[in-house]
């Protein structure tokens, strides 16, 4: 059965073409993804799409550095720090990562601190820190 929802995203898609990086179309808008005008700016429902969407990747590749198994409030803290941080970022945070896994949570929390991120965001770093230290 005809399905014109598919068929607009799938024509759109092609008419359109993907860009992953910020452009300015021939009108002089900023665009991005499919023809996305962001001069219009994002409403919450699609700003909450991405994120979701964002969130999901990292949990996905949280699990499949093994830390499937920490604490959920833990994995929470881990997919908080990807978002803001992205997956690159938190992966540097190695001896962290080696205390969540061995479930040494106090030790994790001490490490969150003695980072830059916790210089550049104390409040929040202090706050996911807290988090973690809570499950010993």
């Amino acid at each position: 059965m005809f399905d014109p929802i598919q068929d607009t995203v799938q024509t759109l898609k092609v008419d359109e073409g993907y860009r992953k990086y910020m452009y300015k179309d021939t009108l002089g808008f900023t665009t991005i993804g499919y023809g996305t005008n962001l001069d219009d700016g994002l409403d919450r429902e699609e700003s909450e799409a991405v994120m979701l969407v964002r969130v999901l990747r990292s949990a996905k590749r949280l699990r499949s550095a093994g830390l499937g198994t920490i604490h959920p409030s833990a994995f929470s803290v881990c997919l908080q720090m990807c978002y803001q941080l992205g997956d690159a970022g938190f992966f540097k945070f190695r001896n962290t990562i080696k205390y969540l896994r061995s479930h040494e949570y106090r030790k994790a929390s001490y490490e969150m601190l003695d980072s830059v991120w916790a210089d550049q965001t104390p409040e929040r770093a202090g706050r996911l820190s807290l988090r973690i230290w809570e499950l010993e």
